[in-house]
């Protein structure tokens, strides 16, 4: 489970560097682009761009999360064994 975890948050960490290249591109001289009315289809683009880029936000949020519990129940897992072992090797 936790591979699965971490290969969606590395597969949504690309997609999100991908967004921001994106991103950049259409907001670079933005101003000039809006006086120009240069790019509209880019400009309204970037509307939906910024939600998808929050979407992404989220779900990054939310998987690593995901990790850190999944390792913070293997740390209490492993700390019991330990314990146990401990106690037979008494």
């Amino acid at each position: 489970m936790n591979l699965k975890i971490t290969k969606a948050a590395v597969i949504l960490s690309n997609k999100l560097v991908q967004a921001l290249l994106r991103l950049t591109q259409v907001t670079t001289d933005l101003p000039r682009k809006i006086i120009a009315q240069e790019d509209n289809n880019n400009i309204g683009e970037l509307d939906s761009l910024t939600h998808n880029f929050m979407s992404m936000i989220l779900a990054l949020h939310q998987m690593f999360q995901e990790i850190k519990n999944t390792n913070e129940k293997l740390e209490a897992r492993v700390e019991i064994r330990t314990q146990e072992l401990s106690v037979i090797n008494e």
